[in-house]
This record gives C-alpha cells, sequence and structure tokens, in this order.
C-alpha cells in the first residue's frame, strides 16, 4: 500500500540525513586529527542505530518484496558503519562501509521514488 511505502521511505529519508551528517562530523574530527574523536564518533553510532531501528520498525507486509530488502540493506549497512566506527575499524574498511551505505541508500530511494 502506499501508506506502508510512504511510511519506510519517510523514516529512511528522514533519518538518514542525521545519520550521514553526523557520520561526516566524525570524519572531520577523525581527517583533523581532533583530540576527542569520542565527541563525534559516539554521536555517529547513536545515529546510524536510530536510523537503522526507525527503517527497521517501519517495514511491514505491503511493501514489495524488492523494496524491503533494500530498506534492509539500508538497516545492515548503518548498523555495520556504526559498528565500524565503534571498533575504530581500519580506514580501509571503513570506506567500505561508507561505501556501502551509500550504495544501499541511493538503492532504497531509487525504489522509493518509483514506489509513490
Amino acid at each position: 500500500s502506499n501508506t506502508a511505502v510512504h511510511t519506510s521511505c519517510e523514516a529512511l529519508s528522514s533519518s538518514s540525513v542525521d545519520a550521514i551528517d553526523a557520520v561526516n562530523k566524525y570524519v572531520d574530527a577523525y581527517n583533523n586529527n581532533a583530540p576527542d574523536i569520542a565527541a563525534s564518533s559516539g554521536p555517529a553510532v547513536d545515529s546510524l542505530n536510530r536510523t537503522a531501528d526507525l527503517v527497521s520498525g517501519s517495514l511491514s507486509a505491503p511493501l514489495s518484496p524488492e523494496l524491503t530488502t533494500a530498506l534492509n540493506g539500508w538497516v545492515d549497512a548503518a548498523r555495520a558503519l556504526a559498528a565500524a566506527v565503534s571498533a575504530n575499524a581500519s580506514m580501509d574498511d571503513f570506506n567500505a562501509a561508507i561505501g556501502r551505505l551509500n550504495d544501499s541508500k541511493t538503492a532504497a530511494l531509487n525504489l522509493c521514488d518509483a514506489a509513490y
């Protein structure tokens, strides 16, 4: 149904902005060798887990299998990036997790646009 699509796609589009903003602040702090990296890593992890929880909590049966898979892709990628930030992962692993997050967002939002 359109309501189910709207609910899930809105959860993604609104919460992903906050998560990506928080991750960008973390990247800036990391790149600038900020003495208190935890001041930005904590909010990045929290916002990534929040978007994952919001999107996964919004999923419902009327969504197409393709859209459900794409939205779950975002949930998994957001949780994986949160884990990478928490673990202070290598730059390669962090960049791979960022790439996965960006790709999953693009895929899900393209399907959201098509479903409207």
